[in-house]
């Protein structure tokens, strides 16, 4: 087995849930639930002697749960793994082997239901030119002036300023010492506020593109789909601080404005629901 601890953070992940755990408890020496208050019964499965369960009274999101299942972890690796990653037996022990201790983080490339890769396996440095174009145009629209990556996808080992928190694996030891993830985050880009403060440390971030793994990111219902938006902009107003964040503010405003007008459905719901929280970037 791989030395590797698997934290898995569980919010209403239904049947997937049980299908992640019965694969990763036969690749990595411990595999810890930390479910945040699920309602559809998707941990109630009672703990084994490879797989635990840390239950929260209520939804602390992903980088405080994150948190509270590494502080478990007594492996050399702590692999992050959301319910939705579809991975195959011998790919954890794959992604981090023969990596040397100048990288600290190693992500796979995500693939979606088609094999397609997708540009949110990992990204560019955040800049305010980035998300100005990520709130205007369609991703695929982006290139390599975007937020996330964009082809050609690497089949290599290619280092990037992030990587992906769907799937990431991290020293230990280097993500004890940075204080693991900003638990100011609910959900989303607690992954790139790490991987930066890692590089900081003159650590490498590195995509595993040799190593495929589907992932269901951008799929359900309009309602969470809007929640999602919502939660995101949030999060970038965290990532900006000082000036910054107001200019961040009114560059969402104007291209989430825009798109809100010119754009059909669901792309038109997105951003509407991206305007209340932009608005609050810059007022607030």
């Amino acid at each position: 087995m791989a030395d590797v601890t698997a934290v898995v953070v569980n919010f209403n992940s239904g049947e997937r849930l049980q299908k992640l755990l019965s694969l990763l408890s036969e690749e990595v020496i411990a595999v810890v639930v930390v479910d945040n208050a699920s309602s559809d019964g998707s941990a109630a499965t009672p703990d084994s002697p490879s797989v635990k369960t840390i239950r929260n009274e209520s939804n602390e999101g992903f980088a405080a749960a994150a948190n509270r299942g590494a502080a478990r972890a007594s492996s050399s690796w702590i692999l992050f793994v959301n319910a939705d990653v579809h991975t195959r037996a011998g790919q954890v022990a794959a992604l981090v082997e023969g990596l040397d201790g100048s990288t600290a983080v190693v992500a796979p490339l995500q693939i979606d239901g088609r094999g397609e890769p997708l540009q949110e396996s990992g990204g560019y440095r955040p800049g305010l030119g980035r998300f100005l174009l990520w709130s205007v145009l369609p991703g695929s629209m982006h290139g390599r002036f975007g937020p996330w990556l964009a082809a050609p996808f690497p089949i290599a080992d290619t280092g990037l300023p992030w990587v992906s928190g769907a799937m990431i694996a991290v020293r230990r030891d280097v993500f004890e010492s940075t204080g693991g993830f900003d638990e100011r985050f609910f959900l989303f880009l607690e992954d790139v506020d790490l991987c930066r403060r890692i590089g900081t440390l003159g650590y490498r971030v590195v995509l595993r593109g040799s190593i495929r793994v589907r992932h269901e990111v951008g799929q359900g219902d309009p309602a969470r789909r809007q929640d999602a938006m919502s939660h995101y902009v949030e999060s970038l107003g965290i990532l900006f601080n000082g000036w910054r964040r107001r200019a961040l503010g009114l560059i969402l405003l104007l291209g989430f404005g825009i798109r809100s007008i010119l754009s059909s459905e669901p792309a038109r719901s997105s951003a509407r629901a991206a305007i209340g929280p932009s608005t609050k970037l810059l007022f607030g």
